[in-house]
């Protein structure tokens, strides 16, 4: 069996759909036995950004190119036919031309509910390119029941023809006590004294706004003294983010540290007091579970998927009312046993999802298409 994945997204620090590509591709390349598997990344150096098992069944090409258009117009479409592809992995967009049997992730469809959320181009194209896959797959993969019944719903898709494959925290989150290494990042990052920390992209969806009043607010009441870090790359339409702390008396105490590499953010999850999540829309939710896997506590929305990630490990508000906001992180930053608690809950809880477990599902989809 031969199977095709755009890999495009790995080395673009693109956030959770990077992720999920990377730590997808790793474990299907530990567990495939005859099966071939092709990767068609931007560039070719970007493939050793992967640890790749089973060499002798891995193809690398390379689109020689970062043109999306180009990419899903000629390069993917000639690539299915010369490779003779059984099976084509999409995320998101579809090609001009079905070859094969093609199956989509689609994390979520956050773009539909939220437009303003979006620049223009980015709606548009969302909105013309996305339900185009959804109709073109003849599997869909999503990362929650949430996703699944949405798309669902929104597309007219049979629930049938969609498979939830949750995504996992990779291994390199975990519990870290060496506190040399936890003090190097302090240093790294400017970090001074104890930290609340929010990692995502910096755009609307992330309603970093909202933590940023409910923190200045806590602040100004003298509730709580410790520094927010912020970790994430510039993604759009984040002018006004840093507008609004460079007016705030306690812009020096808001820490942007853009991208940082895996290792580093698995320390500050780690170095973190406690970590708060106020997305007003998530496919999944990646960092909240990150966050677990490190003991870290979690204070986090309780709308879309999020509460189907966290479980009763983590404590939730209503990301659009500031006042609750406040009051989870307040009442939680402040009670000892609360953060013992949470650290425990949300330990346990990670342990209910792996990149195996995906990967495993993934490979059974890729087969039940072409039995």
């Amino acid at each position: 069996m031969k199977i095709g994945i755009d890999a495009h997204v790995i080395g673009d620090k693109s956030g959770g759909n990077e992720t999920y590509y990377r730590n997808l591709i790793e474990q299907i390349t530990k567990l495939i036995t005859d099966e071939e598997i092709y990767l068609y990344f931007n560039d070719l150096k970007k493939s050793s950004l992967i640890n790749i098992d089973n060499e002798n069944n891995i193809k690398i090409k390379s689109f020689k190119t970062s043109n999306a258009v180009k990419r899903y117009m000629k390069y993917l479409p000639d690539y299915v036919q010369k490779d003779k592809l059984d099976v084509l992995h999409l995320q998101y967009f579809p090609v001009i031309r079905k070859k094969c049997k093609i199956i989509g992730t689609i994390h979520d469809i956050s773009f539909e509910h939220y437009p303003q959320y979006f620049t223009k181009k980015n709606l548009l194209m969302n909105k013309i390119l996305i339900p185009a896959l959804a109709k073109q797959a003849d599997k869909i993969l999503t990362v929650s029941n949430f996703s699944k019944q949405d798309i669902s719903n929104k597309y007219g898709i049979d629930p049938d023809k969609i498979v939830v494959t949750y995504l996992a925290a990779s291994e390199k989150y975990k519990v870290i006590k060496n506190y040399e290494l936890l003090s190097q990042v302090r240093k790294k990052f400017n970090i001074n004294g104890e930290f609340l920390l929010t990692v995502g992209n910096l755009q609307p969806r992330k309603n970093l706004s909202r933590l940023f009043t409910a923190y200045i607010n806590l602040r100004n009441k003298k509730m709580i003294d410790e520094k927010l870090v912020v970790v994430g790359k510039k993604a759009w339409l984040f002018n006004d983010i840093f507008k609004f702390v460079n007016e705030s008396k306690y812009k020096d105490d808001i820490i942007f540290t853009d991208y940082v590499l895996e290792e580093d953010l698995a320390l500050l999850y780690n170095a973190a007091k406690l970590f708060v999540y106020p997305s007003v829309f998530e496919g999944f939710g990646l960092p909240p579970l990150e966050a677990m896997s490190c003991g870290t506590p979690v204070v986090t929305s309780n709308i879309t998927s999020i509460p189907e990630v966290t479980g009763n490990a983590a404590v939730l508000f209503n990301p659009w009312n500031v006042e609750d906001m406040e009051e989870k992180i307040v009442t939680t930053i402040n009670n000892k046993d609360m953060i013992n608690k949470l650290s425990e809950l949300g330990l346990k809880r990670s342990l209910d999802f792996s990149w195996k477990k995906t990967a495993q599902i993934t490979l059974e989809a890729y087969h039940g298409m072409v039995t």
